[in-house]
């Protein structure tokens, strides 16, 4: 008779847990990655959304202020009020920036000579994703 015992070669338990602890150590490192991955594309999205509404706001007072020069400190919330001095329908975001809100500001150029005559304004976007702060972009207008 031959000993079948003897000549089974199994697998030990401690063999078996070894191999789930790698097995989960691997899952775990995916699982964070994937997680930092689809983190990262969220703030990005949100940033280059807010950017483009900065953008959007800034280019908007450079059409405006030709027109309806208005003499700083002045200041807007976008959505909702106060609205521009000078356009009071002005209080919607466009389309797909559901959660963002831009306040735009401005304030005289004071110190120097030539920045005397409230012809030159530095205006500031700043824009807020669900209440907190993401961007903040200045620029310079100079009465035409």
């Amino acid at each position: 008779m031959v000993n079948l015992r003897g000549a089974q070669k199994g697998v030990s338990l401690t063999e078996v847990l070894i191999a789930l602890f790698i097995l989960s150590v691997v899952g775990a490192v995916i699982v964070a990655g994937v997680f930092v991955a689809v983190k990262g594309n969220d703030v990005s999205r949100t940033r280059i959304m807010a950017e483009g509404l900065a953008r959007y706001e800034l280019e908007y007072m450079k059409d405006v202020c030709t027109e309806n020069w208005t003499v700083a400190p002045w200041s807007y919330t976008v959505p909702g009020p106060p609205s521009p001095p000078w356009d009071y329908l002005h209080i919607v975001l466009p389309s797909g920036y559901e959660g963002f809100s831009v306040t735009v500001s401005a304030e005289p150029l004071t110190g120097a000579p030539y920045f005397s005559d409230n012809r030159t304004q530095k205006v500031t976007a700043a824009v807020y994703h669900a209440g907190k702060s993401v961007l903040f972009i200045e620029q310079y207008l100079v009465q035409q």
